[in-house]
């Protein structure tokens, strides 16, 4: 049951505790099965949480909070979200997310100028996404000069 579990993608160690915890594994058997996992490396929160954070950041183009917020929710660790968030963010930094989500955005509305009212709700969609309040800012004093 465990390594089917990882087969489909790999998780966290809280995530498998909780998933075999859910399908009734009584702890002893529980905790051998962890310890198992755990020996032959199918288990090692650094790599989920690396594996995790890039995902999120090039896949689906999230900012730091928003990564931080799915791997607390996966029980990784604070140190280890630290780190897997400047790793990801060595190769694909928050302002090159935000360019590219407003790339797309901005040749989509295909106007010449944003108005407030889009302003507002690309703010709301990036504050969504995990990016900060100072970044969607700079992003968004001139979006046409960056993103055409």
């Amino acid at each position: 049951m465990a390594l089917r579990l990882l087969s489909a993608r790999g998780r966290s160690l809280k995530e498998v505790r909780t998933r075999l915890t859910d399908r009734g594994v009584e702890v002893p058997v529980l905790e051998k099965v962890i310890e198992k996992l755990l020996d032959l490396n199918y288990l090692d929160d650094t790599e989920f949480a690396g594996q995790w954070a890039r995902h999120l950041a090039f896949n689906l183009l999230y900012g730091n909070r928003r990564i931080a917020e799915s791997l607390k929710e996966k029980g990784v660790p604070e140190e280890i979200i630290k780190r897997s968030i400047y790793q990801t963010r060595e190769e694909l930094d928050e302002k090159e997310a935000i360019r590219r989500i407003l790339g797309k955005k901005i040749k989509y509305l295909g106007s010449e100028k944003l108005d407030l009212k889009q302003k507002r709700r690309l703010s709301q969609m990036l504050s969504g996404r995990g990016f900060s309040a100072g970044l969607i800012y700079e992003a968004l004093k001139n979006p046409q000069e960056d993103y055409e």
